[in-house]
Protein backbone atom coordinates (compact mmCIF):
# COMPACT_ATOMS: atom_id res chain seq x y z
CA UNK A 1 0.00 0.00 0.00
CA UNK A 2 2.63 2.57 0.76
CA UNK A 3 5.04 3.94 -1.61
CA UNK A 4 8.80 4.08 -1.14
CA UNK A 5 9.72 8.19 -0.30
CA UNK A 6 12.81 9.73 0.22
CA UNK A 7 15.53 7.91 2.60
CA UNK A 8 13.73 4.75 2.90
CA UNK A 9 11.09 6.02 4.63
CA UNK A 10 7.42 5.65 3.09
CA UNK A 11 4.21 7.72 2.34
CA UNK A 12 0.68 7.17 1.90
CA UNK A 13 -1.15 6.57 -1.63
CA UNK A 14 -2.94 9.20 -2.42
CA UNK A 15 -6.81 9.00 -1.84
CA UNK A 16 -8.66 6.98 -4.11
CA UNK A 17 -12.13 6.44 -4.39
CA UNK A 18 -13.45 3.21 -2.85
CA UNK A 19 -16.76 1.73 -3.77
CA UNK A 20 -18.11 2.46 -0.56
CA UNK A 21 -17.37 5.76 -0.94
CA UNK A 22 -20.34 8.39 -1.97
CA UNK A 23 -18.89 8.44 -5.67
CA UNK A 24 -22.22 7.95 -6.92
CA UNK A 25 -24.27 10.98 -5.52
CA UNK A 26 -24.03 13.32 -8.39
CA UNK A 27 -26.03 10.51 -10.51
CA UNK A 28 -28.15 10.23 -7.82
CA UNK A 29 -28.84 14.03 -7.24
CA UNK A 30 -29.17 14.37 -11.38
CA UNK A 31 -31.65 11.39 -11.05
CA UNK A 32 -33.37 13.60 -8.39
CA UNK A 33 -33.41 17.01 -9.83
CA UNK A 34 -35.01 15.19 -13.02
CA UNK A 35 -38.09 13.86 -10.72
CA UNK A 36 -38.40 17.22 -9.41
CA UNK A 37 -38.31 18.86 -12.76
CA UNK A 38 -40.88 16.53 -14.02
CA UNK A 39 -43.13 16.81 -10.71
CA UNK A 40 -43.38 20.62 -11.48
CA UNK A 41 -45.99 20.44 -13.92
CA UNK A 42 -47.98 17.35 -12.38
CA UNK A 43 -50.95 18.82 -10.30
CA UNK A 44 -50.36 19.09 -6.71
CA UNK A 45 -53.54 20.14 -5.08
CA UNK A 46 -57.29 19.29 -5.85
CA UNK A 47 -59.73 22.02 -4.24
CA UNK A 48 -63.56 21.22 -4.48
CA UNK A 49 -66.80 22.55 -2.83
CA UNK A 50 -69.87 24.50 -4.54
CA UNK A 51 -69.87 22.20 -7.35
CA UNK A 52 -66.27 23.51 -8.75
CA UNK A 53 -63.34 21.40 -9.07
CA UNK A 54 -59.54 23.32 -9.14
CA UNK A 55 -56.30 21.63 -9.55
CA UNK A 56 -53.21 23.12 -8.37
CA UNK A 57 -49.73 22.73 -9.67
CA UNK A 58 -46.57 24.80 -9.85
CA UNK A 59 -46.25 25.46 -13.32
CA UNK A 60 -48.42 26.04 -16.07
CA UNK A 61 -48.06 27.17 -19.57
CA UNK A 62 -49.25 30.43 -19.33
CA UNK A 63 -46.82 31.17 -16.31
CA UNK A 64 -43.37 31.68 -18.54
CA UNK A 65 -41.78 33.69 -15.45
CA UNK A 66 -42.28 30.65 -12.83
CA UNK A 67 -41.33 27.94 -15.38
CA UNK A 68 -37.93 30.52 -16.39
CA UNK A 69 -37.53 30.40 -12.74
CA UNK A 70 -38.71 27.62 -10.20
CA UNK A 71 -37.62 25.34 -13.50
CA UNK A 72 -34.37 26.37 -13.51
CA UNK A 73 -33.24 25.30 -10.69
CA UNK A 74 -33.69 21.38 -10.88
CA UNK A 75 -32.44 22.03 -14.96
CA UNK A 76 -29.24 23.51 -13.92
CA UNK A 77 -28.84 21.19 -10.93
CA UNK A 78 -29.41 18.14 -12.94
CA UNK A 79 -26.54 19.20 -15.89
CA UNK A 80 -24.35 19.93 -12.96
CA UNK A 81 -24.69 16.69 -11.46
CA UNK A 82 -24.27 15.38 -14.24
CA UNK A 83 -21.17 16.99 -15.64
CA UNK A 84 -19.66 16.48 -11.89
CA UNK A 85 -20.51 12.73 -12.41
CA UNK A 86 -18.80 12.83 -15.77
CA UNK A 87 -15.84 14.73 -15.18
CA UNK A 88 -14.99 14.56 -11.62
CA UNK A 89 -13.92 17.58 -11.32
CA UNK A 90 -14.14 18.64 -7.33
CA UNK A 91 -15.41 22.47 -7.95
CA UNK A 92 -17.97 20.88 -10.00
CA UNK A 93 -18.91 18.38 -7.09
CA UNK A 94 -19.36 21.36 -5.05
CA UNK A 95 -21.44 23.25 -7.68
CA UNK A 96 -23.56 20.06 -7.91
CA UNK A 97 -23.91 19.51 -4.43
CA UNK A 98 -24.45 23.76 -3.20
CA UNK A 99 -27.06 23.40 -6.64
CA UNK A 100 -28.89 20.47 -5.39
CA UNK A 101 -29.45 22.10 -1.08
CA UNK A 102 -30.81 24.99 -2.81
CA UNK A 103 -32.57 22.92 -4.97
CA UNK A 104 -34.19 21.25 -2.39
CA UNK A 105 -34.91 24.25 -0.18
CA UNK A 106 -36.59 26.45 -3.09
CA UNK A 107 -38.41 23.29 -4.16
CA UNK A 108 -40.02 22.76 -0.43
CA UNK A 109 -40.91 26.62 -0.41
CA UNK A 110 -42.92 26.95 -3.52
CA UNK A 111 -44.32 23.56 -2.97
CA UNK A 112 -45.82 24.26 0.44
CA UNK A 113 -47.23 28.34 -1.32
CA UNK A 114 -49.20 25.80 -3.31
CA UNK A 115 -50.49 24.42 -0.35
CA UNK A 116 -50.94 27.54 0.94
CA UNK A 117 -53.36 28.98 -2.34
CA UNK A 118 -54.99 25.48 -2.00
CA UNK A 119 -56.06 26.66 1.54
CA UNK A 120 -57.14 30.13 0.21
CA UNK A 121 -58.96 28.89 -2.55
CA UNK A 122 -61.28 26.47 -0.47
CA UNK A 123 -61.96 28.90 2.38
CA UNK A 124 -62.79 31.00 -0.95
CA UNK A 125 -65.35 28.52 -2.45
CA UNK A 126 -66.49 28.37 1.26
CA UNK A 127 -69.28 26.03 2.73
CA UNK A 128 -67.61 22.36 2.26
CA UNK A 129 -64.92 23.29 0.26
CA UNK A 130 -62.17 20.99 0.95
CA UNK A 131 -58.39 21.19 0.09
CA UNK A 132 -56.99 17.91 -0.81
CA UNK A 133 -53.16 17.13 -1.49
CA UNK A 134 -52.66 14.75 -4.11
CA UNK A 135 -50.12 12.03 -4.39
CA UNK A 136 -47.74 14.31 -6.47
CA UNK A 137 -47.16 16.77 -3.35
CA UNK A 138 -45.60 13.92 -1.60
CA UNK A 139 -43.47 13.24 -3.94
CA UNK A 140 -42.20 16.81 -4.79
CA UNK A 141 -41.56 17.11 -1.05
CA UNK A 142 -39.70 13.48 -1.31
CA UNK A 143 -37.82 15.09 -4.08
CA UNK A 144 -36.92 17.93 -2.19
CA UNK A 145 -35.97 16.47 0.94
CA UNK A 146 -33.45 13.78 -1.17
CA UNK A 147 -32.34 16.14 -3.11
CA UNK A 148 -31.31 18.72 -0.21
CA UNK A 149 -29.62 15.74 1.74
CA UNK A 150 -27.85 14.86 -1.31
CA UNK A 151 -26.66 18.33 -2.07
CA UNK A 152 -25.38 18.34 1.60
CA UNK A 153 -23.69 15.22 1.70
CA UNK A 154 -21.95 15.54 -1.97
CA UNK A 155 -20.38 19.20 -0.20
CA UNK A 156 -19.32 17.22 3.12
CA UNK A 157 -17.76 14.43 1.01
CA UNK A 158 -15.83 16.52 -0.93
CA UNK A 159 -14.34 18.76 1.95
CA UNK A 160 -13.90 15.56 3.97
CA UNK A 161 -11.73 14.16 1.36
CA UNK A 162 -7.87 13.48 2.44
CA UNK A 163 -5.09 15.19 0.26
CA UNK A 164 -2.22 13.26 -0.90
CA UNK A 165 1.20 14.13 1.72
CA UNK A 166 -1.36 15.59 3.92
CA UNK A 167 -1.25 14.11 7.54
CA UNK A 168 -3.17 15.77 10.44
CA UNK A 169 -3.30 18.80 8.35
CA UNK A 170 0.51 18.97 7.66
CA UNK A 171 2.99 18.11 5.53
CA UNK A 172 5.29 15.05 6.10
CA UNK A 173 8.08 16.80 4.08
CA UNK A 174 7.41 19.69 6.04
CA UNK A 175 7.83 17.48 9.34
CA UNK A 176 11.02 15.91 7.61
CA UNK A 177 12.36 19.03 7.18
CA UNK A 178 11.82 20.42 10.86
CA UNK A 179 13.29 17.14 12.02
CA UNK A 180 16.52 17.23 10.61
CA UNK A 181 16.94 21.04 11.40
CA UNK A 182 16.43 19.60 14.93
CA UNK A 183 19.51 17.28 14.73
Amino acid sequence: MDRPHSEGSTAPEPHKASPGSLAWTPGLLALLAAWVLIDLFIPLMSVTGGGHEEKLTLLTPDNVGGILLLGAFPAVTCAAAIAAQLLKAPWLRLLAGGLGAVNGIVTAAAASSVVADANRTASTLGNGAQAEPRFALFLLFLGAGLSLLTGIAIMFAQFSRRRPGLEGGRNRDDEELNLARSR
